[in-house]
């Protein structure tokens, strides 16, 4: 009778084990799939103001800077139109180049298959570059448009948050 008791205690510790380690299971598989669903990653633990400000975000574009002179024109462009083409989210592209490669990049984006970029070209000027910084660097190879990427608060002020 005693082994009898023994097994029945076993088989007893067996089986709440067993459903301990199933509903274990169960928690941990909906738990994951809470985790990785956009719903819960955005706005699990979220005030409405908040999940309001996250739908705001979503729908802002981002601003793409892109320094160029005339010799890569044809590559910036080419960068332009596969991030437009890969992306969901609208992109803003701030082409910063010198004067002469202004209409350059006008004319290449007036072609009707680039019509659907949201752009805006932006003429660096060479004023603001700080000369002792230009003395450190060759004279004969260097651009000025090199230093560009120094500006661009002041180049796009009125652009907030994050700038690629």
């Amino acid at each position: 009778m005693g082994m009898l008791r023994r097994s029945h205690t076993s088989l007893l510790v067996k089986g709440l084990f067993a459903a301990l380690a199933i509903s274990c299971l169960v928690g941990l598989y909906y738990g994951y799939r809470l985790m990785v669903s956009n719903e819960a990653s955005r706005y699990f633990g979220r005030t409405v103001e908040e999940r309001l400000q996250a739908m705001a975000d979503d729908i802002a574009p981002i601003h793409v800077v892109v320094v160029t002179s005339n010799v890569r024109l044809g590559g910036a462009i080419a960068v332009m139109v596969s991030v437009t083409r890969h992306t969901k989210r609208p992109v803003r592209f701030h082409l910063v180049t010198d004067n002469a490669t202004k209409y350059h990049a006008y004319a290449w984006m007036h072609h009707p298959r680039l019509t659907g970029i949201n752009y805006e070209v932006l003429t660096f000027p060479t004023d603001p570059v700080d000369q002792g910084l230009f003395r450190t660097v060759d004279d004969s190879s260097a651009s000025k448009l090199l230093f560009a990427k120094l500006y661009v608060t002041n180049l796009l002020p009125s652009v907030t948050g994050v700038v690629v």
